[in-house]
């Protein structure tokens, strides 16, 4: 632990850190600083999701009803896409720097609009059908 520590910042980005100032100062009060966190596993395209999908007595069942919210944001990519970045946006604002995100439905490219968050998605193939499995394949 630094106390009374002065950051060097220069375009956005802690270049240094001092005992005595140089430069302009603002008094950040007493805070932590932190690097920003790391979200090892994710699942955006889930975040849709209002409440918990109920479990009724079998897992199974379950992660049927769960591929079923799944593909419903295949159908409808437009709100799947809005729902990520949402999600996604929140994660930034709240200091987390990376996500590695398990997805069905998206990759990174598909995100150009997300600051803040470095998003390193990994494919999942379990509810994937059709079309996008025959692009995963390829993307492979």
């Amino acid at each position: 632990v630094a106390k009374n520590r002065y950051l060097i910042i220069q375009n956005q980005i802690i270049v240094g850190i001092e005992h005595s100032a140089t430069g302009p100062v603002i008094d950040l009060g007493n805070c932590v600083l932190t690097s920003p966190l790391v979200n090892a596993h994710c699942h955006l395209d889930l975040s849709d999701v209002q409440s918990p999908i109920p479990y009724r007595g079998s897992f199974i069942q379950w992660i049927r009803e769960v591929i079923a919210h799944r593909r419903g944001g295949v159908q409808n990519p437009t709100a799947a896409h809005r729902s990520v970045v949402d999600a996604a946006t929140k994660m930034a604002q709240t200091g987390t720097g990376q996500a590695f995100d398990i997805v069905s439905t998206c990759k990174a490219s598909d995100y150009p609009e997300l600051r803040g968050l470095q998003l390193h998605p990994f494919n999942e193939i379990i509810s994937i059908n059709g079309e996008r499995w025959k692009q995963t394949q390829h993307a492979a």
